[in-house]
This record gives structure tokens, sequence and C-alpha cells, in this order.
């Protein structure tokens, strides 16, 4: 192709002849939703005509009929003296050519980081016969996000052109009834930054959160910072839960506490993400607080977690934020409190937003996802399973997150304290 096209996927529907009575007619699209769902699946057998007959209330004529339709469609196979069987996916026929390739955002396709992740694909995709076609929710609510990453997941069962499917999901829905339908069906699946459901069998491109997150607290530690707190939220993906895993191997490392108990200054905040609205009157100070919106739950989240950072005797001196968007917050409300960064307390995200984003500051060090190699990435799985050439097991990519370094950290207080004592000593 000599171009990347977008698009959203068609919805796909499957006719029934008109020359089929009602009652036929319903039985075929009964079994279809069926075979669509998962509640029979390639290879498996239908049940008894006798037991769909009493299901249906029809006649044993009435559901034979539905079966020849299915039969005569290629998506049943009926041996001879034996019950049918699932024989394909449903829709998929034989020998069709499968261009597209299917791409599913949780997020919006707007988003900072969705731009360079779709800018990958497109890259790697030109010059070949596939074309990407993207999908993101309708609403991004909770609810309906997962609604209609299902709805993606069930069209591509019965979607005909569907080569194979790149997939950021929702890492909090558990979709994996309709993603096991789809491995049996042989559609090559890739999943980015999270895995599949349920642990399912497919290729995976991700970050190394906990090598990545490890990083950034040794360099904590590195310039002499030994009161370092971890900072989260309750509403954590696997990529949070894999940085605050590395968060304590460089703290054990450095003999400041285990993931059990807290050591001599290892500690966790993990305050619970009520997505509430509250708005606070305290003043927002630093760099970002003229980019921050009030209205949001962000705000509640890293108030709640500054008061537990006062409350800590002795103050820490740095803290690590597994995301770059609370560590905005974080900093924000640290210094309405009058507490500086990085004077008086070190700051180190994760994401390295501003590379993407409008930012009006750049001002975090944070660690730097490479999202434009998962696409890139995502896209060199799928061409292997299409091809023939990647072996059967699955495979993972876990891209590297190095450590960007920026104006929110410094030594410590005390260093400094001591640094320019010793000036002044050896200067008299």
């Amino acid at each position: 192709m000599s171009q990347t096209s977008w698009s959203i996927p068609p919805s796909f529907a499957f006719t029934v002849s008109d020359s089929l009575t009602p009652t036929v007619r319903m039985i075929v699209e009964s079994l279809r939703e069926r075979i669509l769902d998962g509640t029979f699946r390639v290879g498996g057998v239908l049940p008894s005509e006798h037991e769909m007959a009493t299901q249906f209330q029809v006649g044993r004529g009435s559901i034979r009929s539905a079966i020849e339709v299915l039969v005569d469609a290629g998506e049943l196979d009926k041996p001879r003296y034996a019950r049918p069987s699932v024989a394909r996916p449903l829709g998929r026929p034989a020998g069709a050519t499968r261009t597209d390739v299917y791409v599913w955002l949780a997020q919006t396709i707007r988003e900072d980081t969705s731009v360079p992740f779709l800018q990958g694909i497109s890259r790697e995709l030109a010059g070949t016969p596939y074309r990407p076609v993207v999908q993101e929710p309708s609403i991004h609510v909770e609810n309906i996000v997962q609604a209609d990453e299902r709805k993606f997941l069930l069209d591509l069962v019965r979607n005909p052109n569907a080569a194979g499917a790149i997939l950021w999901r929702d890492t909090f829905s558990d979709q994996s009834d309709v993603v096991a339908q789809l491995i049996q069906q042989g559609l090559p699946l890739v999943f980015v930054d999270s895995t599949a459901p349920g642990g399912l069998p497919t290729d995976h491109v991700g970050t190394a959160n906990a090598l990545a997150a490890k990083r950034c607290v040794k360099y904590l530690l590195d310039l002499g910072h030994r009161r370092i707190v971890c900072v989260s939220d309750s509403d954590i993906p696997t990529a949070s839960i894999e940085r605050i895993k590395g968060y304590w191997r460089a703290m054990r490392q450095a003999g400041l506490g285990t993931s059990t108990q807290a050591g001599l200054f290892g500690q966790c905040i993990v305050p619970e993400l009520t997505h509430e609205v509250t708005l606070y009157n305290d003043p927002l100070g630093g760099i970002y607080a003229h980019g921050l919106d009030r209205d949001c739950f962000y705000s509640d989240l890293a108030h709640r977690i500054v008061g537990e950072i006062l409350a800590i005797d002795p103050l820490p001196t740095a803290l690590f934020v597994t995301y770059d968007v609370l560590a905005s917050w974080v900093w924000a409300v640290l210094e309405g409190h009058g507490i500086r960064v990085p004077e008086d307390i070190s700051i180190v995200g994760f994401d390295w937003r501003a590379q993407w984003e409008k930012s009006f500051a750049d001002e975090l060090t944070t660690a730097s996802q490479d999202f434009e190699g998962f696409g890139c990435h995502a896209v060199e799985l799928l061409l292997g399973r299409l091809s023939g050439e990647a072996p059967s097991v699955p495979r993972h990519i876990l891209l590297d997150a190095p450590l960007v370094k920026r104006s929110s950290t410094s030594t410590p207080p005390s260093l400094r304290s001591e640094h320019a004592l010793a000036a002044d000593v050896y200067g008299s």
C-alpha cells in the first residue's frame, strides 16, 4: 500500500436468507450468537437435536433446517452419524483475504501517548499489504470503555477482514473469555503495555518497569538520599506494581527496607483513589501550579498524599512517584505548603510525558517510556506471526525506559549543608 489509512471498524452483520421460516431464522441467529460469544467454540460439538429442540421449544425438523443453513455457510461441520461441530470462526470465509490490522486503544486516540504509538504502527506497516484500523472508546468512562472494548473483541471474532490485532487494553477489564476464543481461532494478537488478561498466551510489548524504577531510585540513592518514599495510588495497574517492586529492590539493596516491613526509611504511600473531586483552598506552587485543573480527582489524591508525607518525621528528602501526572500534582501541592522542590524534597516520576505532550514545563526527572517503540515492536511481532516465521511460544519484548534528569532532583539538604560547611572551613 502506498499510504496508511486510519478508520473505525464497521459493524459486521450476517444476513440470513429471506426464504427461511421465522422459526428457523430465529434458531440460526441464536446459534450464531452462541458461536460468537464463545458458548460454542471452534471444534466443539453442539448439543443433540433433542436437547436443542427442547431448549428452543421447536420441532427437531426446525433444528435440522437451521443446522443445514450453517453447514452450507461453512460455519458448522456435520460428519455422518455425528453431531455437528463449529467449523471455523463465524463470518470468516475460508481463503478470505485479510489485510486489516485492528488496533484497540482503551485511552483516546488524541492522548499524548497514543500519538507516537500510532505513528510507530503506521511507519512499520508502510510498504506491507496491511493497513491499520483503529478504534477507541465512544466515551472515556470506565464502564463504557470496558463495554466498548468487549464489543470490539466480539466484532473481531466474526470479522472476515481481520489479519490480526494490536491491543492496548484497559488493564482493569477482564475480557479473557473472548480473547481465549480469538486465540483458539488462530487470530494473531499482540498486547501492548500490559499482558493479555488471565495470563493467556499471546505476544506482548511493554516496558521493563521494575528495572527502570530501580534505576530511578538508585539515582536518588547515588545523590545521597536515604529517606526516599514511593508514591502511587490504589488503582494500580500491573505496570505500577512492577515500578513499586523496583523501588523496594533498590531500597533493600541499600539496606533501607523490605517489601513486607518498612526498614529505616523505606515507605510506600498508596492512598485509595476515589475518583471524587474535592475542591481545596490550599494554594498550589511551583512551575506546575498554573497548568493543573483543580476540578480533578488528582487534586484530592495529591492533597491526601502530601498530608501523609508531611506527617512523616523526619521529613523524606526524596519521592519516587510511579507516574508523571501524579508527580506534577504532588510537586504543586508540596510547593503550596512551602516545601521547595528540589531544595527540600527531590521528585522522580515515570513516563516522560513532557516529551510527547504540549507541556508548559519539562522539569521532572523521570523514566522515558518508548511509546513509539510500543507500536513499532508490536507490528514486528504481528508480522512475524502473519508470515509464519514466529515460534509457537508467546514472545515478550520489554523496552528500556532510560532516566531523564531534570531540575526536580538534587542532593539532600543535609549533604548540601555539609558541603557548605566544609567550603567555609577550608575557605577560611
